[in-house]
């Protein structure tokens, strides 16, 4: 049998879900209703980090969690998605951010912070 293939992708949120996540992992209707109504059944996730803090600010947080997740349970995000495979939505065309969703339980140890690389002018 192959081994499983993970793929790092990155979801923005508040602190507090972020610390919930992180401490406890993620599972199906385990939430309310996302801060963009999204479904909660689902775990929205994206290929870029800089796409995940606009998400983030967007639920009037600025955290933005690495995750490590099965590629087997992954689907292309119903609101946000538009190929019309998860292998096509990792993979986008013109560096545009790709848009998924985890349908499966993750452990507490798919999550870590995402720390942005320091910026080339900062000193």
């Amino acid at each position: 049998m192959p081994p499983e293939r993970i793929v790092t992708l990155y979801h923005g949120t508040t602190e507090d879900a972020a610390d919930a996540l992180l401490s406890g992992g993620w599972k199906p209707n385990s939430g309310t209703m996302g801060g963009n109504c999204g479904n909660p059944s689902l775990l929205y996730l994206t290929t870029e980090p800089e796409n995940a803090l606009w998400f983030a600010q967007e639920k009037g947080g600025n955290t933005v969690l690495a995750v490590q997740v099965p590629f087997d349970s992954l689907i292309v995000d119903p609101e946000d998605g538009s190929e019309e495979t998860v292998e096509e939505e990792l993979q986008m065309a013109f560096g545009l951010p790709g848009s998924v969703a985890c349908t499966k339980p993750l452990p507490v140890e798919a999550f870590s912070l995402h720390e942005p690389a320091p910026s080339l002018g900062a000193r």
